[in-house]
C-alpha cells in the first residue's frame, strides 16, 4: 500500500476533484481500488506459493512513479524545488527495489545481502522524510 499511495501522491491532482469531498483519505472510493489491487497481489502471491508477483508490481509501480515523477519535474521543476528531490527518491526507490528482487528470488534470501538491501532501503526513505521535512518546514 505504500508505493500506491506513492503513486497516489503523484497523481491526487489530476484524480480529485474540488467538488468530492470525503470523511477520510484513507478510505474512499479511489483509494479502495489501491487495497482491492493490493489484497489480489496478495492473494496470487498466496494461492501460488511465491513472492514474485508482489515484486513484479512493485517493480512496475516504481517504474510508474519515476516516468510521472520525471514528467513532473520535467514540466514543473524550475517553480517548485521538492520534485527534483521527489524524482530522486523515486528512482532510488526503483533502485532499491530491484535489488531487493534479486536479493529475495535470485540469491536464495542470502541475510547479509538482504540486510544490506532493507539498510539501503531505510536510508532512502530517511532521505525522503528529510526532504518532506526540509520543504514543509515542519519539524
Amino acid at each position: 500500500m505504500a508505493g500506491f499511495f506513492l503513486l497516489y501522491s503523484l497523481l491526487w491532482k489530476k484524480i480529485e476533484k474540488a467538488h468530492e469531498t470525503y470523511y477520510t483519505s484513507l478510505l474512499h472510493p479511489k483509494i479502495l481500488v489501491f487495497y482491492l489491487m493490493t489484497f489480489i497481489i496478495v492473494a496470487i502471491d498466496y494461492l501460488w506459493k511465491t513472492h514474485s508477483f508482489m515484486y513484479l508490481s512493485q517493480i512496475i509501480l516504481f517504474l510508474i512513479a519515476l516516468i510521472i515523477s520525471y514528467n513532473n519535474y520535467a514540466t514543473n521543476g524550475k517553480q517548485h524545488r521538492f520534485l527534483k528531490f521527489y524524482f530522486i527518491a523515486m528512482l532510488l526507490s526503483f533502485v532499491a527495489w530491484i535489488a531487493n528482487t534479486i536479493a529475495a528470488l535470485y540469491l536464495k534470501w542470502d541475510t547479509t545481502i538482504l540486510v544490506a538491501v532493507y539498510s539501503l532501503n531505510i536510508i532512502i526513505f530517511l532521505l525522503f522524510l528529510y526532504g518532506v521535512v526540509k520543504v514543509t518546514k515542519k519539524w
